[in-house]
């Protein structure tokens, strides 16, 4: 059976393939932003990008948190969604660990960053919306 090979490092020196589009590492946001619109998954961009999971997730939240990317639904079932989403409430956003303690053993932090990071950018919403509300009239005097 012959062996999958993922063409991200030189069997010889371990150096990045120079035929994958994407192993250069020189535009990780870019990169990233550019497989999640291929549709690939977490898992998918870190084995692509030779990074883990959590490093790929860490940049989704910043993209996130700097209005460069929205929150996916297909990134999280909505089930799993709203049980982080009802502990995070409980708990808070800021320390993820009582988040984690209070969530079956199989949700990950990073869901919970991916969730955390999307409800504080409801939040801001939010606050936006109602701030920048309609101006009030004056009536002339």
């Amino acid at each position: 059976m012959a062996r999958r090979s993922w063409g991200l490092c030189s069997a010889s020196n371990g150096e990045r393939a120079k035929n994958d589009p994407h192993a250069a590492a020189a535009q990780p946001r870019e990169d990233t932003l550019q497989l999640l619109g291929e549709g690939r998954t977490f898992e998918e961009i870190a084995q692509i990008r030779s990074r883990k999971v959590s490093s790929v997730v860490s940049l989704v939240v910043k993209l996130m948190e700097e209005g460069e990317l929205k929150f996916e639904a297909k990134w999280l079932g909505a089930e799993r969604y709203a049980q982080i989403a009802s502990a995070i409430q409980q708990f808070g956003k800021e320390r993820l660990k009582p988040v984690k303690e209070a969530l079956p053993e199989e949700v990950t932090y990073e869901e919970i960053r991916l969730v955390a990071a999307h409800l504080r950018m409801n939040a801001k919403s939010n606050m936006r919306q109602s701030r920048s509300g309609p101006e009030p009239r004056c009536s002339p005097s």
